[in-house]
């Protein structure tokens, strides 16, 4: 019983237990103490017939089993709690506005998880520590640590960074989750790797490698005034990180079928995740000629494909908006008329895709709110 008092505080504060699992979980202590008591007291006649005597205790298969089914709902309900809160990078969090709801959400449907995977040597140890993917885009979180022989400095950056998929290179963008004044040196340096691979094969369940070409000096290669390729190189070697995501997708299709007002853009349908979206629309292709200024200084003109308007946001069953949730990748023709397009894009904001009412599109008449209809 003192054994219990002592961890349930602790699991309450860290880990939400379902109420059939204290309820079991008493059951069984209330089963040990009952089975506890009857022992003292036979140990106490025990005593008095043979005086000097040592207590002798008998563990019962009852007792035993018993013992064995409440470590069991122990152990249970800690890697329930466990798995349902490991916690999230701050600054990831920070940048992409998530809620505690959210991350739970995402942790319990396998979309964010822990990442173990490091690189170190020439004092610097570069880990993998947390992404959330589905699959199409996948957010991977880095630690960058100073070991022995290495001191980490805020101005530091790396040469340049590869990322592939067998011979493949997958589209990505890499940058520092602080900014350099606020870097605190004694935690590390969080880093992250956005990818984007948009084929039939997707990010998930590939063989992905990061691979990072030395570290250097960004702040004197700018002040310097020079080309990133003759930037101060402070360490020349490489690190290389091999990775299988096994996150899971689980965004939604949503049906829209609207035209967006003011436009010519018919909108099919979009699938939506937290962290990405695919939009189908209806969009001809159309060039226009805009002006320009050549290198000589003399006036002309230059060809311009005109680009439908973009998803900016969604806004919520409850009503509240987000309107910088969205952004666009990229996008493409997917008929040979050239009247059918796909817009790829990310999610600044981790998006509750489950509770989407509305899009959000700007437009040149300001943004424009398009209610969807979930398949």
């Amino acid at each position: 019983m003192d054994e219990k008092r002592t961890w349930i505080p602790k699991l309450q504060e860290e880990a939400e237990i379902p109420e059939i699992v204290w309820q079991k979980a008493e059951q069984a202590f209330q089963t040990i103490r009952k089975d506890e008591e009857g022992q003292e007291w036979t140990g106490k006649r025990q005593n008095k017939r043979s005086a000097g005597s040592r207590k002798k205790r008998v563990f019962t298969k009852k007792k035993i089993a018993v013992v064995i089914l409440a470590a069991t709902l122990m152990i249970s309900s800690l890697t329930v709690g466990a798995a349902a809160y490991f916690h999230w990078n701050d600054s990831f969090s920070k940048q992409y506005h998530t809620s505690p709801e959210i991350e739970k959400k995402l942790n319990d449907s396998n979309t964010a998880k822990e990442m173990n995977q490091y690189a170190e040597h020439d004092g610097i140890r570069i880990e993998a520590v947390q992404s959330v993917a589905d699959n199409s885009i996948a957010h991977i979180i880095l630690k960058i640590q100073g070991t022995e022989g290495f001191e980490l400095n805020k101005n530091m950056n790396f040469g340049d960074i590869e990322v592939k998929s067998g011979d493949k290179k997958l589209a990505f963008f890499g940058n520092f989750l602080t900014d350099p004044m606020e870097r605190d040196l004694s935690e590390g340096l969080e880093y992250e790797i956005l990818i984007q691979d948009t084929g039939k094969e997707g990010v998930l369940n590939q063989e992905i490698q990061l691979i990072f070409h030395q570290v250097i000096d960004e702040y004197e290669g700018k002040i310097n005034r020079m080309a990133r390729e003759d930037y101060p190189v402070v360490v020349d070697s490489t690190w290389e990180l091999d990775m299988i995501l096994d996150n899971e997708d689980n965004g939604k299709d949503y049906e829209v079928n609207q035209q967006i007002p003011g436009t010519e853009a018919f909108v099919r349908k979009i699938h939506l995740s937290s962290v990405s979206y695919t939009l189908d629309l209806d969009w001809t292709l159309k060039k226009e000629l805009l002006p320009c200024t050549y290198q000589n200084g003399e006036q002309g003109t230059f060809e311009h494909i005109v680009n439908p308007p973009s998803l900016v946001g969604v806004v919520y069953e409850d009503g509240s908006s987000r309107e910088s949730a969205c952004s666009a990748l990229n996008g493409e023709f997917i008929n040979d008329e050239k009247t059918q397009y796909r817009e790829y894009g990310y999610n600044p904001q981790i998006i509750d895709y489950e509770n989407v009412s509305e899009l959000i599109f700007g437009t040149e008449e300001g943004l424009v709110k398009m209610p969807v209809e979930k398949e």
